[in-house]
């Protein structure tokens, strides 16, 4: 599916590696070759969705993209590609974005958010995150207190309305202008209830 919409926002996510006892891999998966574009682009494998998973964990809540083969950023999006990992807990929708471009990287995440362009505006709060472009991985960590401020995260708790999308990123700086290339994950429905193991890789 693809989108023209002002953005502001990028995110990405994880490599499942095969699954020991009680784990589950893939939360989100999506076939190959399905990233689309309607404005100009380079190679899109970069930005062409194959999994993700997310992770409770001491650190915080863990998100891994895995995407066909993640290459170094080019030209070909002038100001950058975002990778967004979207969750809803206890109500609150929030958006955990890794961006890269030729400038640099950056990690954040929106609260409030849900995946429609018109609910980005909210907070930004930055947050750490990778490229693993051995393994075709991008990870977002989001500190536990992102999401405590209703009380503790518990062992049981459930996250939902779980998806993943990637974006392009054309324009300037004053006037942004994005692309949705890839998007994985239905926006009502995937669940990941804390305590579970996946297959992140942090």
């Amino acid at each position: 599916m693809r989108r023209l919409a002002t953005a502001a926002l990028v995110v990405a996510l994880a490599t499942p590696s095969a699954a020991g006892p009680g784990e589950a891999c893939g939360l989100i998966t999506d076939p190959a070759h399905d990233a689309r574009s309607v404005l100009p682009h380079g190679d899109l494998t970069s930005l062409d969705i194959m999994a993700a998973d997310v992770e409770w964990q001491a650190s915080g809540l863990v998100a891994d993209i895995r995407v066909a083969g993640l290459r170094p950023p080019t030209t070909a999006s002038p100001l950058g590609q975002a990778y967004y990992l979207y969750v809803t807990y206890r109500e609150r929708g929030y958006a955990l974005v890794a961006y890269r471009g030729l400038d640099g990287e950056a990690f954040y995440v929106v609260t409030g958010a849900s995946d429609s362009s018109s609910d980005l505006g909210n907070r930004r709060i930055p947050i750490t995150g990778s490229f693993d472009a051995e393994n075709d991985v991008v990870t977002i960590l989001a500190e536990p207190k992102i999401f405590e401020a209703e009380g503790r995260v518990d062992r049981g708790d459930v996250m939902y309305d779980i998806s993943a999308d990637t974006w392009q990123l054309y324009g300037t700086e004053e006037r942004q202008v994005g692309e949705t290339v890839d998007r994985a994950g239905k926006s009502r429905g995937t669940t990941y209830t804390v305590g579970t193991r996946t297959c992140v890789s942090s």
